[in-house]
């Protein structure tokens, strides 16, 4: 009992502590945030601010520039520190496949570190993103055409990142 006791004792510390580590956080800001973040969790971190970032860029190339919708946000884009991770991963995608049509070793490891896993399936490999069954698509061993690598890159891209 008095094991369990010290263990809770700590594990109540560590709790305290990284709470009021929080609230300094949030005391140290005037800022509020604009959106309150859903049940979806980042798969690296910054992915959800970026994605989101990525969008309202995205969505001011389509806005005329000299109106109160493009100034807002212009001004979000630039509090928010927007940092094209989600862009830097696409192109890593889309070079490790570029002239490739097959998942050779060195792919197959850029894969992995990307947190792709592969899983063979008779004549196909499947790739699946952090494990998330949601994010899983199927490529052939064997492509058929020249444009396979570039085909599989904007797979993975439009389903994973």
């Amino acid at each position: 009992m008095q094991q369990k006791m010290e263990e809770l004792t700590k594990v109540n510390e560590a709790l305290v502590l990284e709470n009021s580590v929080l609230r300094a956080k949030l005391n140290a800001t005037e800022a509020m945030p604009i959106v309150y973040q859903g049940d979806e969790e980042d798969f690296y971190p910054d992915e959800i601010k970026d994605m989101i970032l990525a969008a309202l860029d995205e969505a001011l190339t389509n806005i005329e520039a000299t109106t109160r919708r493009a100034d807002v946000l212009e001004d979000v884009l630039e509090n928010n520190q927007y940092q094209h991770l989600n862009e830097k991963r696409k192109q890593r995608v889309k070079a490790m496949f570029k002239g490739d049509k097959n998942l050779n070793g060195a792919v197959k490891q850029e894969l992995l570190d990307l947190e792709i896993s592969i899983s063979e399936d008779g004549k196909h490999y499947k790739l699946t993103y952090k494990d998330d069954p949601r994010y899983m698509i199927t490529i052939a061993k064997t492509p058929s055409d020249n444009r396979a690598g570039n085909n599989c890159a904007a797979l993975i891209n439009k389903t994973m990142m």
